[in-house]
């Protein structure tokens, strides 16, 4: 029990984020020291290297985000969260048992923004500390831009 609640507090505590530069040239890193199966590479140690969202985004650069935050709930080889699988495109776009969670087009009717901002019930990522406001502008922008895969 000891060794959840330091990983917790570790994890808590390594969020750092930076955004720089407008909208069009926006970088954002976000740093953390999540459990292997979060960091998509199974069996390997915890990432502790920052993953940059790149605007515009894609989901081929929210994929190691995505990895980092999300699929240690929503992702393959384990029980999936309300069984939405953020490790593949087709799995994003295809959404959960609560239906459909990106509207192309649609940030605002998507219920993915919804959960990331906490005002849909429970806020993801769900026991950890909340994305920072400038990567749920990146993902809320890919939305908006057609949510393309590459």
């Amino acid at each position: 029990m000891k060794s959840i609640a330091l990983v917790s507090l570790v994890v808590g505590a390594a969020f750092v984020s930076v955004a720089c530069g407008s909208k069009d040239s926006a970088e954002t890193t976000a740093k953390t020291d999540t459990p292997p199966a979060a960091t998509g590479v199974p069996g390997g140690a915890p990432s502790t290297t920052p993953v940059a969202i790149k605007s515009p985004a894609t989901y081929a650069t929210l994929a190691p985000y995505l990895a980092q935050h999300c699929t240690g709930c929503h992702g393959a080889g384990q029980k999936v969260g309300a069984k939405f699988n953020l490790t593949s495109y087709d799995g994003v776009m295809k959404g959960g048992e609560d239906g459909v969670m990106v509207k192309a087009g649609d940030p605002d009717g998507s219920p993915l923004l919804a959960y990331l901002k906490g005002t849909k019930k429970p806020p993801m990522p769900m026991r950890q500390p909340s994305l920072p406001p400038a990567d749920i502008q990146v993902i809320s922008d890919w939305i908006k831009d057609g949510a393309k895969e590459k």
